[in-house]
């Protein structure tokens, strides 16, 4: 379980519109779509695929190092395509 799905009513009672609230649910479901489509492709690096795409959604930017074989461009061309994007 990550941080996204442990929204509730009372933690977003510091909310000051029901607009928000509607926005950071719909926020919710899409990163939980996003994920569940990249899933499907990499399997066993939740952690990381948390990690791309909060570094994307934050306009940040990221470096992925590791040996080779653990899906790095796989995760990032997956990404592109769950997200009509270039790759």
């Amino acid at each position: 379980m990550t941080d996204f799905e442990n929204v509730t009513d009372d933690a977003a009672a510091g909310l000051d519109k029901p607009d928000d609230l509607a926005l950071v649910k719909k926020m919710q479901q899409g990163r939980d779509q996003i994920v569940n489509e990249i899933k499907k492709v990499i399997i066993g690096q939740e952690e990381v695929i948390d990690e791309v795409i909060i570094t994307l959604l934050a306009g940040g930017h990221c470096l992925l190092e590791g040996v080779p074989g653990l899906a790095k461009t796989l995760l990032v061309k997956s990404l592109s395509e769950v997200m009509e994007l270039q790759f």
